[in-house]
Order: C-alpha cells, then sequence, then structure tokens
C-alpha cells in the first residue's frame, strides 16, 4: 500500500514495518485519537463475500482477548485502496526484540527460556479460554518488551470451535517447521496445536534448531532430538516437558496451564532458576528481568527492531475483581436476610459484612500467578458445611439422608460454579473471576434454604439458579463494560 494513505478516513499510513504471507505491517497514526498505532493490512480483493465476512468475524473475536502476554488489537475493519478491497487490523506500536532476532546471537540462558515459556503458556491460556486459536506461534512472532514475552501477530488465528478461518478454504496456512502434525494432515487448527507450535519454540531456544531442522516439516513417525543431548545442563524436568509437548497424538499434550505449572515447577527446583519472576509489561519486579545472553561471552547489543504489537493491556485487576464480587455479594446477602428474615437490621449487617470479608479473602488473586485462588471449590465446601449443620441440628431428617446430602453436594456445587462461570462469561464476554460465582453459589444456598420446604423443589432450584446467574452476572457486567471503554479509549 502506498504510503501516506488513509483507511477509513482516520489512520494515515506511513512506512512499512514488516510483511509476510498473510499481511504488511505499517507504521500508521490515529488522527481521532492522536496516537501512533500499527496497521496490519490484508488483501481481501480475490475473496469472496464470505470470506470478507469471515475476516471480519475473527478479527473482532481477536480484538476481545485482554492478556498480559497477548496482542491486545485496538480496531478492525475493511475499506477500498486503488479499488482494491482491503482487511485491517490496528495494534499498539511497540519498540521489542523477537526471539528470532535473538537467536541468531546465541543462546538465551535456560532461567530466560523458561520464564518466556511462563509467560507464553499465560497468553496462550487466555487466548483459548476465549476460543482463539494462534496457529503460527514461533520465534518471530513472540516479542520481548519491557521484560515480558508477548505473542502478536494474530493475523492468521480462528475461533477455536470454528474451522473457518480468514484463508480461502482448503488452505493451511502456518510455518511448517511449528506445524502440529494434525494441521499437516489438514486437520482443524485447535488449542493442542499451539502447545505443539511452543514446544518448537522451546526446543529451538535451547538448542539453536527447531525439533526436525528449520524450515523443515516433521514427518510422520519421526521423533525429536532430546534437548539435553545438545544441551546437557538443561533440567531434566524442561526436557520431558518439552517432549510431552511433541507428542503426536494432540490428547497426549498437557494444556497452557499444565505447562505453566511444570515449567514454575522447573524453575522452583533448580536454584539458578529460582530467582527468575516472569514479568508484565511495564511492572518492575525488582529481580531478575528476562533478557538475552546473560549466561555466554557479552556480544554487542542487537539492534531493537520496531515491531507491531498490542502493548498487552492487563486484564482488570484480579485485586479489583474479587472487591466487586465481595461487595455484590454482601449486598445480594443483605437483601435476602432483610426481606425473608426478622432478624434485627445489625445483625442483617454482620451477616452480609462477614460474607463480604470472606469473599474478599478466598477470591484474592494469589501473589504467585501458577497458584491458583480456589475460591469456588473452598465455597461450596463451606456452603456444604453449613448445610449439614442446619440438616443435623434443625431438620427431622435421618442421619443416612443427611450424609448422602454431605456426599453429593460439594462436587455439584463445584461442578455448577464451573456451568455458571462459563455461562457468565458466554454472555458478557468478560470473566468475572472465582468470586463472581462464589459470591453467587452462597446467595443462591441461602435462598433454597430459606425457600425450602415452603415452594415445589422445580421453583427453589429454579430461583436458586436465576439468583445464582444475576448475581455473577452484577460482577461481570461492569468488568466487560471497563474492558470495552478502555479497549476504544486507551
Amino acid at each position: 500500500m502506498p504510503e501516506q494513505r488513509r483507511l477509513v478516513g482516520r489512520y494515515a499510513v506511513h512506512e512499512v514495518l514488516g510483511a509476510g504471507g498473510m499481511g504488511v505491517v505499517h507504521r500508521a497514526f490515529d488522527e481521532r485519537l492522536g496516537r501512533e498505532v500499527a496497521l496490519k493490512v490484508v488483501d481481501l480483493s480475490a475473496a469472496a463475500a464470505v470470506e470478507r465476512a469471515r475476516f471480519e468475524r475473527e478479527a473482532r473475536a481477536v480484538a476481545r482477548l485482554r492478556s498480559a502476554h497477548v496482542v491486545t488489537v485496538y480496531d478492525a475493519g475493511e475499506d477500498v485502496v486503488d479499488g482494491r478491497r482491503v482487511g485491517f487490523l490496528v495494534m499498539e506500536l511497540l519498540d521489542g526484540e523477537p526471539l528470532s532476532a535473538v537467536l541468531t546471537h546465541e543462546l538465551p540462558p535456560v532461567e530466560d527460556v523458561v520464564a518466556w515459556g511462563r509467560q507464553l503458556c499465560r497468553g496462550l491460556r487466555d487466548a483459548h479460554a476465549a476460543g482463539v486459536v494462534h496457529r503460527d506461534v514461533k520465534p518471530s512472532n513472540v516479542l520481548l518488551s519491557q521484560g515480558a514475552a508477548v505473542l502478536i501477530d494474530f493475523g492468521i488465528a480462528q475461533l477455536g470451535a470454528d474451522v473457518q478461518t480468514l484463508t480461502l478454504p482448503g488452505t493451511v496456512v502456518g510455518t511448517p517447521a511449528y506445524m502440529a502434525p494434525e494441521r499437516l494432515r489438514g486437520e482443524a487448527a485447535e488449542a493442542p496445536c499451539d502447545l505443539y507450535a511452543l514446544g518448537c519454540v522451546l526446543h529451538e531456544l535451547l538448542t539453536g534448531q527447531p525439533p526436525f531442522g528449520r524450515g523443515v516439516a516433521r514427518a510422520a513417525g519421526q521423533r525429536p532430538v532430546p534437548v539435553r543431548t545438545v544441551r546437557p545442563q538443561v533440567p531434566a524436568g524442561l526436557e520431558d516437558l518439552v517432549l510431552d509437548l511433541l507428542q503426536e497424538r494432540p490428547a497426549d499434550r498437557p494444556d497452557a496451564t499444565e505447562t505453566q505449572r511444570r515449567l514454575a515447577a522447573v524453575a522452583a527446583a533448580a536454584p539458578a532458576l529460582a530467582g527468575v519472576v516472569p514479568t508484565e509489561r511495564g511492572r518492575s519486579t525488582g529481580q531478575h528481568v528476562p533478557g538475552p545472553a546473560r549466561d555466554a561471552a557479552t556480544l554487542p547489543s542487537p539492534a531493537r527492531t520496531a515491531t507491531a504489537v498490542a502493548a498487552g493491556r492487563p486484564e482488570e485487576g484480579g485485586r479489583a475483581a474479587a472487591r466487586r464480587a465481595a461487595l455484590t455479594g454482601a449486598v445480594v446477602l443483605w437483601g435476602q436476610l432483610a426481606v425473608l428474615t426478622s432478624l434485627p437490621t445489625v445483625w442483617v449487617a454482620v451477616c452480609a459484612a462477614a460474607l463480604g470479608l470472606v469473599l474478599s479473602v478466598v477470591s484474592a488473586p494469589s501473589a504467585r500467578e501458577e497458584v491458583p485462588t480456589n475460591a469456588v471449590v473452598l465455597t461450596a465446601w463451606c456452603a456444604t458445611a453449613g448445610v449439614i449443620v442446619s440438616l443435623a441440628g434443625w431438620s427431622a431428617l435421618p442421619w443416612w439422608q443427611v450424609l448422602a446430602v454431605a456426599v453429593v453436594l460439594s462436587p455439584a456445587l463445584i461442578a455448577l460454579g464451573a456451568l455458571a462461570g462459563a455461562v457468565t462469561e458466554r454472555l458478557t464476554g468478560a470473566d468475572g473471576g472465582e468470586g463472581a460465582t462464589a459470591a453467587g453459589m452462597v446467595n443462591a444456598v441461602v435462598l433454597a434454604g430459606f425457600a425450602a420446604g415452603q415452594q415445589p423443589a422445580a421453583v427453589v432450584l429454579l430461583a436458586a439458579a436465576g439468583l445464582w446467574l444475576t448475581t455473577s452476572l452484577a460482577v461481570a457486567v461492569p468488568l466487560s463494560c471497563a474492558h470495552r471503554y478502555r479497549g476504544v479509549h486507551r
């Protein structure tokens, strides 16, 4: 595209920053918001209407992603330039260095590889949770910015449950050396494909070569070279993880969460790696910041390349979400107790405040990112204990029925919590966190306890489910609105 053109009357297009098979990236200026951006342009002139519609739908899906380690897309759309229809993605422009540039100088230290791997796992976990598969994870699509690894170039990404992609039907897109065997066979791309590619990236960072050679696709039945045969100082646990990621069968590969956990275990087991704390862009840990070539001979610093990425605006803070869930849960409980009981106002306030305090504690994020909060599980156990005490002390049920409730209730609440969280995220596009599900769970159990025996069971269950979902939505909807507002005004 010629320089100094404008797209949709808003984006002034300047010099080319990079080009590939899926489009050209330009430096551009957003004249409406007064900021520099990166503009990726894809030629749609040869595509039918259905492919153009597919591009817009998938581009908007990627634009909804919010992660500290995934490219953030500001805008997407189409325009006509010199009689040709083009699609475009607008991202934040940031100077950084791709991993491919690091590899042209020397092998990075093992501790850096582990830290970058943990960051990429978090990015892939967030993308896969949103139903987006990257499909082209490779060193040139990972940028090091402010000490953090960031997944960039989602231009050929697809929705995980949708076999339609940005490309014309019958085309397999990606880079052969990093493509999973099922992709090479023409099967649909799913989350395990990204984990296979991550294994290829880790193998290359540790040995200097992709597992089956540079630019070479994996042959059927071919086994990767173990990392420690090339670099013996690599921890055995890290080698085992890389080999598991490179399994031929998708079902045999660990997912992003499990991979992140195992990388954290590798870091904890090795004294040289234990001090490496993965960082997020714009945040300093005051500790070792991953960067190239710290355990090898010092070389001149590689030139920084201007790369189009989104600076991964962090998600809504976990602590802020926990506080919102605690406040919402307490307010809903206050309303229930005020309407359904004759308790004095002061006791209603004490109960609501106690619930809010408990929710804020159990749903607050851990200081270690690989440690889950388990708020839903803890809340399910506490709710089950409360129900059992109530049944044992104030009901006429025989002991064996109380025992049956104790066995069934907690697993049922945990399963329903997962369902409620999925429904909430589906409806709002935002994850309210475990605190939202826990707040809804407590209030649903309270309502069911008060209504049991006074209304038909079906009515009680329906009312409790409705209150649970309503409480979760009351937490998630403001988060969703905040995400969208910041995406527009950032």
